[in-house]
């Protein structure tokens, strides 16, 4: 806004002002620029400091040139002091102005008329904050957020020790509406100070920001505080910051996994099939086999239903990442051909639930969180360690690369160069695709058929041609 000379500090938190002097000014007070902080991250508020801060820099600098401009007459320069003291919700509740000048009236009375819009102006006045025997300490506030929130008990889980972190930077009775945007940005320094890791940097200060801010709209209607600037920057998206694998590595894993298809085909089919189905390796390991694995009779085309329901005794053992990850997933005929279904059904037929649970069970864990199930542990583990052998054989480096998740990367990529849309290939995935087509493509993310034919049968020729090639090449 014009005549506030508003700016903000180089994390974008706390508004300044900064004006620049003028020439004349200059050579009185030899200095070329004002600058002060308006001790706010609000812009209303800022907006009407800033007011008044040009209102007391007119003043100065005008009896200033008078007086340089009054030949033969000592210079002397006027100060106007204004002291504006601010209560907690934020709004000025006292207003004093020293050595005002009647000449001035008109200026002064600018800067009350601005601090009194903003009395009146304000949509949502700020509410004050609770007293202090009604406020939260850290450790309590995290139990009442866990037991209220609408969080997934996997995520909380994982938000725990993010919590954890800035309750021990804050102070375990350090009350969560005193945590302004400053003393976050205090915290954000701390995380890029102590934790090595740019994606785990991201995960702990999204997170505490969340939480504070659950409480700082639910509790007292105070501002959000900003992740703006503050969260680490990378060149290349998340979910994009582990390599894709060549056609020739994906080639030495499908050579590698053929050692297993008779003595435990458990072992084969999970380090082939999430090539061919790009999802992610939980998706696949929680997969209950007698409510998730379909067959549509009339185009004969196989496939998975990766949500989060419950199971049919009506427990919860599946999660989702997000939900724009439910979706059907087609089974590739490569898959078919070589024996996947059949794999499938023998599991069934053996009492088990879930594709690879004879040889991995779940990590389980009960806590005052709840009951947390991984099907993908101890498998993602095992995946690890394969990876690591194969590439000290074949001579790669393994350390861009993860077993699964690179596989999730090459799909995509496979299915792109085949020029398969990024409808298709979104949907395929499980990630968002949103915009005008957001409703239509949620129906897409249910067509086995659409999702079928043009999309993995019509972009995997490549992988389903280094699969054939690997199973009829002899032992």
């Amino acid at each position: 806004m014009a005549g506030t000379f508003l700016t903000r500090s180089r994390h974008g938190t706390i508004y300044y002002f900064r004006r620049r002097v003028p020439d004349a000014v200059q050579q009185v007070i030899g200095q070329q620029v004002i600058v002060k902080s308006l001790e706010t991250s609000d812009r209303r508020i800022a907006v009407v400091r800033g007011r008044a801060l040009a209102v007391q820099t007119d003043l100065i600098f005008k009896r200033i040139i008078m007086a340089t401009k009054s030949k033969g007459q000592e210079i002397q320069t006027t100060y106007y002091g204004m002291t504006v003291d601010f209560s907690a919700c934020g709004k000025p509740s006292k207003l004093s102005i020293t050595d005002a000048k009647p000449e001035d009236e008109g200026a002064i009375n600018s800067a009350i008329a601005a601090f009194g819009a903003m009395l009146g102006a304000a949509s949502e006045p700020a509410r004050p904050i609770k007293p202090s025997s009604e406020q939260k300490p850290f450790g309590e506030a995290m139990s009442e957020y866990f037991s209220k929130a609408q969080i997934k008990t996997q995520t909380k889980a994982t938000y725990l020790s993010k919590l954890n972190h800035a309750k021990q930077f804050f102070g375990e009775n350090k009350d969560v509406l005193e945590i302004d945007q400053a003393d976050f940005v205090r915290y954000t320094d701390e995380v890029l100070a102590t934790v090595v890791n740019i994606t785990s940097q991201r995960h702990y200060i999204t997170t505490v920001a969340t939480f504070l801010n659950w409480y700082r709209v639910r509790s007292a209607g105070l501002p959000l505080l900003t992740t703006r600037t503050l969260v680490p920057k990378t060149d290349t998206p998340e979910s994009e910051e582990r390599d894709a694998f060549t056609l020739e590595q994906i080639g030495f894993i499908f050579e590698n996994a053929k050692q297993y298809k008779r003595t435990n085909p458990q072992k084969f089919w999970v380090s082939i099939a999430p090539a061919f189905l790009g999802c992610r390796i939980e998706e696949l390991c929680q997969v209950h086999l007698k409510t998730d694995l379909a067959n549509d009779v009339k185009t004969g085309i196989w496939y998975f239903m990766f949500d989060a329901r419950t199971d049919a005794d009506g427990v919860m053992r599946k999660s989702m990442k997000k939900a724009a990850s439910w979706r059907h997933a087609p089974i590739h005929s490569a898959l078919v051909r070589h024996g996947f279904i059949k794999f499938l059904q023998e599991q069934q037929r053996a009492g088990l639930e879930r594709p690879f649970q004879k040889e991995w069970k779940p990590r389980q864990a009960k806590s005052d969180l709840g009951q947390i199930i991984k099907w993908s542990h101890y498998v993602s583990r095992w995946g690890g360690r394969q990876l690591v052998k194969i590439a000290g054989v074949k001579g790669f480096d393994a350390k861009p690369l993860a077993y699964f998740h690179s596989m999730r990367h090459t799909f995509k990529r496979i299915l792109g160069d085949a020029g398969v849309t990024s409808e298709i290939s979104e949907a395929l995935s499980g990630r968002r695709y949103g915009g005008a087509d957001a409703e239509r493509y949620e129906k897409l993310k249910q067509n086995h058929v659409r999702l079928s034919t043009e999309g993995i049968e019509r972009g995997l020729d490549v992988l389903a041609a280094l699969l054939d090639k690997c199973m009829t090449d002899p032992t």
